[in-house]
């Protein structure tokens, strides 16, 4: 039996330690995006602001200014787009997990791959499962919603002996 689920960054209703997500890739791309906006303002102003002479040296100068600072909005702009999420395929019958990226008419691109023998632990907490791999970092929050995949997927890891009660 194979499941299939897009990844999501919810945090489970009731505050706990399964997922240890906070918004900090979101202000980061936030501010990339505010830089982004403010080069953009700048590379118009030079051209607006008051008082500017017409030398061709000065034209130069601003040509240049203007020039680089819209390259380095469009590269801070696009730096702060939402990353694509990848698609998480959990399959029961080797007992791995995988991370897989890449939809539509795209290849899908498999970037991580983790048995369940090699996890660190399975939290379960609010019917959500959090898998956390051997250095610490949470690999993936998973909630499924068939029961008998869920009760599959619950008695797959507590054969591997990777089923944890949540810390806190």
């Amino acid at each position: 039996m194979s499941l299939t689920l897009d990844y999501d960054f919810l945090p489970p209703a009731l505050p706990c330690t399964v997922c240890k997500l906070d918004g900090a890739r979101m202000v980061a791309r936030a501010a990339r995006r505010l830089c982004a906006a403010a080069l953009w303002i700048s590379a118009l102003a030079i051209w607006i602001a008051p008082g500017a002479t017409w030398e061709s040296d000065i034209m130069l100068l601003k040509l240049l200014l203007s020039l680089s600072a819209m390259l380095g909005a469009a590269s801070l702009w696009l730096a702060g787009t939402t990353p694509e999420l990848p698609t998480v395929e959990i399959d029961l019958h080797t007992k791995e997990l995988r991370m897989l990226r890449g939809q539509g008419r795209q290849p899908r691109k498999l970037i991580e791959r983790c048995a369940f023998r090699d996890l660190d632990r399975a939290e379960l907490e609010n019917g959500q499962i959090a898998f956390w791999a051997r250095d610490g970092r949470l690999l993936v929050g998973v909630s499924l919603t068939n029961a008998t995949a869920h009760a599959a997927l619950l008695a797959a890891l507590r054969a591997e002996g990777k089923l944890a009660k949540p810390a806190g």
